[in-house]
């Protein structure tokens, strides 16, 4: 405990002290009496502390030793400090008592501690002298001082790890003194029962709790389960009575007695260890939440590993009460990113197995890749792997490859990366793919040795100049990056696992040349040659494509030596244009249709040709001789020809389906200039097919049109060699099919000739189509029936003149066609369907909500409309009217239907018989609903009293309001004293809350006096008073001057006057009860009346 002795004679010091609300002292004058006081000027009065705990003693020192005879000295409470612990003392007059004490001969200090703390902060306390000589209230010297409790709040707890049974722990709180002095304090951590641990708290601060022993922990037993110790950290501020947490609450697992450890090895994706690594251990409930490590290590200077020990162990047979812990390592000293994985401690394996930590650097590359690229205004797009370039010599004539690379974190890396291209065939080694080169040509013409092979790239000589070179070494900076999903046909990118990559890469781009590529260097025609990217990440690590794939260059020469021919059928019919392929590829070089059109000059695949619709012939120019000859093929691919397998050929290895070919035709020698190599002509021969036929209308197997109106046939036509198995079959091209109706009385197919029979061809898509058309209504109904069906059927016939019918036991494969392969189209005449909706008394309820469905006979259920074929944008939603009547109108005939109806919670049904041309009733009754009956109230009498001359005409009006629910129609009178003398013309006719004003103009009866007009409904009336008077009461004003003016104002400027607009406005102000208009002016409905009687005169 801090003392602060402070004096009331150091007025300087207190009010600087005073002012930093530490300590206030005030003098007052104080004097003893009698021979044992010394002079007032030389007693010092204190309170020697003014930081105060419970239970601590309030010492006053009187500053001097003179005194020689006993004294009675007062410390006083001014302001709830402390609360006195006396016996007797009523426990609501605490706060306000006196401590006293005697002051024996030569002391000079008092004590009192008989108190605790109250629920202040801070307070003055008063010390003085009670009295002396018998008089009350007599004071030599007094002194007041300011006090004040210590105030620690829990501001934070750190709870231990998991421990295993008996292990003795230190737990840490964080606390904060609200008060304003520094002052040591007893903090109790305890589990509530008879185990608790102190520290000291000294200021702000970490408090530890050491030695905290898990065995002793209420709770906490050894057992075969996992314990929960629970602990509460307390301090004194709650007497205090000062804001902030003065507890705080520590719970941790407790596990077997038994000790566990989890032993952590970090390496990189090469499996390489990464020492020096930051390694951390989190409960796994801890981690989730974003809570701090229970442990930290590193694995230090060469090592990669590390243990954690003492852990706690839960049990094997329970995964509830397994321990979890989360590990997690990183690196940022060398930029690998971090990594994570959960390890569950249990008995049998408290030891645990070494866990592997593995990190991905964001700084070293992790693989190359190179592929042809297409840029377009900056805009990149994967054209594949490789390339093919006309030979002509040329270095503008290139193609653009990009190599790329990421880091292992499948970002952009962090640097540069230099890698190195080369073409791999150097210094005689042996050409690695295909084609013949002429070495001997760059030797005589005194070409550099670089110049040994065609392929090139694109690079600069030391001038600065164009130059084609045989290796390259280009620079990715990691700056130059793109994102993969940017990056269309990023697919043909491989990562180390054979997978598209994900995230970004950096890239740098490069162009391969035609410079050395030529008729004079290119021994054959078609020569490709490979080359290879190779670098070295920041680790030192090697990276080459090698490891995963090439990428070849093609150069291909045009010659002018050509080939022609025919392409015709078994039946000499000459097929041409876009469904007949001929091309031409040479030996050892990819035999594909794809690969002979990717050799183009000028935009010319000059090895391809469609053979012209005039004579079915073809020409292929530009075959190009070797030194001597050269060894090609021809293929032919036509639409429904092809069936020739070449693949298991050894001279073609042809992986795809051709119609027909010749082998191992041979050109001229190169040096003899445009001649053609001869003259070929193609029988083909169309194997005899099975075909699938497959029929809907409008895409649907169960059609419904309505009368006069279409629709569309469509069948699907689909081949393969007969005997082949259904997936085989394809789309059959330019295939005539025919199709007709099975009952011709519904309507008819429009192209279909006079016996009903429709012809089309299936076209390139295989599909051909025809037009439905529905008979008429009068046609239609004229059958007997509203909806009148028939099946459509298809046929058609193969080279052997079989036939494939979409029916029954018919064609020569039921097992394709057959009757579900037609299709059915039913044409339907419309009806109306209607009905009320009424409760168990057959009163009629509006406002239902009815929906209508239609039966599937097919799936034996009920489908809303917009489920059925039968209807299109169909609302089947309706809301009964004011009689409770809905209605549905061009309904399809011969249709059951179900109508379903709801209000207030209720609902029912009704259903129809297949419906009929014409009208059809369907009432819905509710029997739970009980519809209110209508009841006509009369209200709102306008005016309720009036004043007229005999014969002078008075206006009345009422709102009538039907406040049930059922649908009426009423007349209302007018009568006076007892006779109707007016009616409404028509009926009333009013539902459920609705309303309407009535007025009439009845005439003053002659005779003088009070008479009874009133307003009937067949339900109720309305009565008033008409005082019939000589002396109307009209000489003075009609209207007071106010009301005439705010009347006048409504629709115009109030000096024009009332006018017959402004009074239909004050009309429906009074119907809807507004009475009140500007400037607080009430209008009442007498002066309605007199208003208009000016109006009318």
């Amino acid at each position: 405990m801090t003392r602060d002795d402070i004096t009331y004679r150091e007025k300087g010091r207190a009010a600087f002290l005073a002012a930093i609300m530490v300590l206030s002292v005030i003098a007052m004058s104080t004097a003893f009496v009698g021979s044992a006081v010394a002079d007032a000027e030389d007693i010092d009065i204190t309170v020697e502390d003014q930081v105060l705990s419970s239970d601590d003693e309030i010492v006053v020192d009187l500053g001097t030793d003179t005194t020689d005879d006993s004294a009675t000295v007062v410390v006083t409470d001014n302001d709830d400090l402390v609360v006195a612990v006396e016996e007797g003392v009523p426990e609501d007059q605490e706060s306000d008592i006196e401590l006293t004490g005697d002051l024996q001969t030569d002391e000079s200090s008092v004590t009192y501690n008989a108190y605790t703390l109250a629920d202040s902060n801070s307070g003055t306390v008063s010390v003085g002298d009670e009295n002396y000589d018998g008089t009350a209230g007599e004071v030599i010297d007094d002194a007041n001082a300011e006090v004040y409790h210590t105030a620690y709040s829990i501001v934070e707890v750190e709870e231990p790890a998991p421990a295993y049974y008996g292990q003795v722990v230190d737990i840490t709180a964080t606390v904060e003194n609200l008060g304003p002095y520094d002052n040591e304090e007893t903090i109790t951590l305890s589990d509530g029962v008879d185990y608790d641990v102190t520290a000291t708290a000294d200021g702000d601060g970490e408090v530890t709790f050491e030695d905290v022993d898990t065995a002793q922990i209420d709770g906490v037993v050894d057992d075969d389960n996992v314990n929960t110790a629970q602990l509460t950290i307390t301090t004194d501020a709650t007497e205090a009575g000062i804001d902030g947490a003065n507890e705080g609450d520590v719970t941790f697992e407790v596990g077997l007695d038994v000790e566990g450890q989890i032993t952590v090895q970090v390496q990189d994706r090469e499996g390489d260890g990464i020492p020096d690594s930051s390694v951390e251990l989190y409960t796994a409930d801890g981690y989730g939440a974003g809570a701090e490590p229970v442990a930290t290590a590193t694995t230090g200077e060469g090592s990669n590993t590390h243990t954690f020990e003492g852990l706690a162990v839960g049990t094997s047979d329970d995964p509830s009460n397994y321990v979890n812990y989360v590990l997690r390592a990183e690196n940022e000293e060398r930029d690998f990113s971090s990594d994570t994985t959960q390890v569950s401690l249990h008995t049998p394996n408290q030891e645990g197995p070494t866990e592997t930590l593995t990190l991905d650097s964001a700084l070293d590359a992790q693989y190359i890749d190179v592929v042809q690229i297409d840029e377009d205004d900056g805009d990149y797009e994967v054209v594949g792997e490789d390339a093919t370039l006309f030979a002509n010599g040329e270095f503008d004539n290139n193609a653009e490859f990009a190599v790329v690379t990421q880091n292992q974190q499948d970002s952009g890396i962090n640097g540069d990366l230099e890698v190195e291209l080369e073409f791999t065939f150097l210094d005689g080694e042996e050409f690695p793919l295909t084609g013949d080169i002429n070495s001997d040509f760059h030797e005589a013409a005194g070409e550099p040795p670089e110049a040994e092979a065609p392929g090139t790239f694109a690079g600069e000589d030391e001038e600065g100049d164009d130059e084609a070179v045989r290796s390259l070494t280009v620079t990715i900076d990691g700056d130059d990056v793109i994102d993969v999903e940017d990056l269309e046909g990023s697919d043909h990118i491989q990562n180390p696992d054979g997978d598209a990559p994900e995230g970004a890469l950096s890239y740098a781009t490069f162009d391969v040349t035609s410079e050395f590529a030529n008729d004079t260097t290119l021994e054959e025609p078609i020569v490709t040659e490979r080359f290879t990217a190779t670098a070295t990440n920041q680790s030192g690590d090697p990276l080459s494509t090698d490891d995963r794939d090439y990428n070849n260059v093609t150069y291909f020469l045009q010659g002018d030596q050509k080939i022609t021919g025919e392409i015709v059928d078994m039946d000499g019919n000459e097929l041409s244009g876009d469904d007949v392929d001929v091309w031409v590829a040479y030996d050892d070089a990819d035999q594909s249709l794809d690969a002979a059109q990717q050799f183009q000059a000028d935009g010319d695949a000059f090895l391809h040709d469609n053979p012209n619709d005039e004579d079915a012939r073809f020409t292929i120019t530009g075959l190009a001789g070797d030194d001597g000859d050269q060894d090609f093929n021809v293929y032919v691919k036509a639409n429904g020809y092809n069936t020739e397998d070449l693949s298991d050929n050894p001279s073609t290895s042809l992986e795809e389906l051709v119609a027909d070919y010749r082998l191992d035709l041979t050109t001229n020698d190169r040096s003899t200039q445009g001649t053609s190599i001869g003259d070929v002509s193609f029988v083909l021969d169309q194997p005899p097919q099975d075909y699938d036929l497959d029929v809907t209308v409008d895409e649907q197997k169960y059609a419904n049109v309505e009368a006069s109106e279409s629709a569309t046939i469509e069948v699907n036509v689909t081949s393969a060699s007969v005997g082949s198995d259904a997936e085989d079959f394809t789309p059959a091209q330019n295939q005539d099919v025919s199709a007709e109706l099975i009952d011709h009385h519904p309507g008819h197919i429009l192209e279909a000739d006079e016996d009903g029979v429709a012809t089309g061809n299936s076209g390139d898509d295989g599909i051909v189509e025809f037009t439905f058309v529905a008979n008429d209504t009068e046609t239609i109904e004229s059958l007997g029936a509203g909806l009148s069906n028939t099946n459509v059927t298809a046929w058609t016939t193969n080279s052997d003149h079989d036939d494939y019918v979409t029916a029954d036991d018919e064609g020569e494969r039921n097992d394709l066609n057959n009757h579900s392969s037609q299709a059915n189209v039913g044409v339907f005449t419309t009806a109306q369907l209607t009905g009320d909706v009424v409760d168990a008394e057959d009163n009629n309820i509006p406002g239902a909500t009815v929906t209508l469905q239609v039966w599937d006979a097919n799936n034996e259920e009920w489908l809303s409309l917009d489920e059925s074929n039968l209807f299109d944008d169909y609302d089947d939603t309706r809301t009964t009217g004011p009689d409770g009547s809905y209605s549905y109108v061009d309904l399809p005939t011969e249709q059951e239907y179900r109508v379903t109806a709801e209000f207030d919670g209720e609902d029912g049904f009704a259903t129809t018989n297949e419906l009929t041309p014409g009208t059809t009733n369907a009432d819905v009754v509710l029997t739970e609903v009980v519809i209110e009956e209508a009841f006509f109230a009369v209200e709102d009498l306008e005016p309720e009293t009036a004043t007229a001359a005999p014969g002078e005409d008075v206006t009345v009006s009422a709102n009538v309001t039907n406040t049930g629910v059922e649908l009426d129609s009423q007349t209302i009178d007018l009568r006076v004293d007892g006779v109707t003398v007016a009616q409404t013309e028509q009926p009333v006719e009013l539902v459920d809350g609705e309303y309407e004003v009535v007025e009439f103009t009845m005439e003053a009866p002659d005779e003088e006096g009070e008479h009874e007009f009133s307003v009937h409904s067949d339900d109720d009336s309305a009565t008033g008073t008409l005082t019939v008077s000589e002396d109307d009461g009209n000489d003075d004003p009609v209207v007071d001057e106010d009301v005439y003016n705010a009347v006048a104002s409504l629709t115009g400027d109030a000096d024009d006057g009332v006018t017959g607009n402004d009074l239909t406005v004050l009309r429906g102000h009074l119907i809807d009860g507004d009475n009140e208009l500007e400037d607080g002016v009430t209008v009442t409905g007498n002066d309605f009346t007199l208003l208009r009687g000016e109006l009318a005169n």
